[in-house]
């Protein structure tokens, strides 16, 4: 969330266009490349800031170390008052998402808004708090939520944002003109990040037709470099893709470029090490194997659940 002093902010991307419904993205027409594009209406109210990331905010959570201490409820009516009611499932929510994300993860979370998808469609997001990439806002869209088999893509999928753009990954202190990488609202995405690797092996050779298509026909066309559709939206949301079917498949020799690119996340340790705590704490919960969950993809069908209005 920005403070941005009463002024509305656009950031145009170069990459694809983001938008709060997920809907048809552009895309990329040069090499030093922005991967964010959102218009932000500011203010200095905070709470007001919360409401605006998405239609249908029902509660904002503080989070203090791993527990939710409510910051305001929103005024809601009708079947977002029943769902603002139901602290029982706010609980239920935020219990798996502690459940499934490791601690250096988990503190990186200051806030949780709880917030019904229906309106755009969407699951899920992340957005950074005032510019710092260690402070993040989640948001997960509760109306639909029966059990764990409805949140763990979209709760891996989200982990894996904070994962990808945290300040490790994105150097803040760099502009879209000065990112010899590709660039996002935060910041420019280091050469050495999961997301800059992901992208220069294998978005580089489909640029014309990233300008060209749109999400849904670039995965037609590329059926077999994609986890997901979603994935195709742009490299930011392929590598959330990539690191949720890494973390919900087992290892496999399928040759097909979608598979590459899960493969190569047994390269990096730190997401081995994710795989590791989820597989861990999923399997050692009664009811709760990871392999009957991660089949049920009724709510990522019906969301598309990935960030929204920053990033990539």
């Amino acid at each position: 969330m920005k403070s941005l002093n009463n002024i509305t902010k656009v950031i145009f991307a170069i990459i694809f266009l983001i938008n709060s419904s997920c809907s048809k993205e552009d895309s990329i027409i040069s090499d030093t490349e922005m991967i964010n594009s959102i218009e932000v209406d500011s203010t200095n109210d905070s709470e007001d800031i919360s409401a605006s990331l998405v239609k249908g905010a029902i509660t904002l959570y503080t989070v203090n170390g791993t527990e939710i201490e409510k910051k305001i409820d929103y005024a809601v009516s009708g079947t977002n008052l029943a769902l603002q009611k139901n602290i029982k499932k706010h609980d239920q929510v935020w219990n798996f998402i502690k459940k499934v994300t490791p601690t250096k993860y988990l503190s990186m979370i200051k806030e949780f808004l709880v917030f019904n998808g229906e309106a755009e469609q969407i699951g899920g997001f992340v957005t950074d708090i005032d510019n710092d990439l260690s402070k993040w806002t989640l948001g997960i869209a509760i109306e639909d939520i029966d059990g764990d088999g409805d949140l763990i893509h979209i709760v891996l999928h989200e982990v894996a944002h904070i994962i990808t753009l945290k300040k490790d990954q994105v150097d803040e202190n760099k502009t879209s003109d000065d990112c010899k990488t590709i660039g996002s609202y935060s910041g420019c995405v280091k050469g050495n990040s999961y997301l800059y690797e992901l992208y220069v092996n294998y978005w580089g050779d489909i640029k014309k037709d990233r300008e060209e298509l749109s999400k849904e026909q670039l995965y037609q066309k590329y059926p077999d470099r994609f986890v997901t559709e979603y994935a195709a939206t742009n490299p930011g949301e392929d590598i959330a893709e990539v690191i949720t079917e890494f973390i919900k498949q087992p290892k496999s020799s399928n040759t097909s470029i979608a598979n590459k690119k899960i493969n190569s996340m047994y390269n990096h340790s730190e997401i081995v090490d994710f795989r590791n705590y989820v597989i861990s704490n999923i399997n050692t919960t009664s009811g709760s194997r990871l392999s009957r969950i991660a089949t049920n993809n009724s709510k990522r069908k019906k969301h598309k659940c990935g960030r929204i209005h920053k990033g990539l």
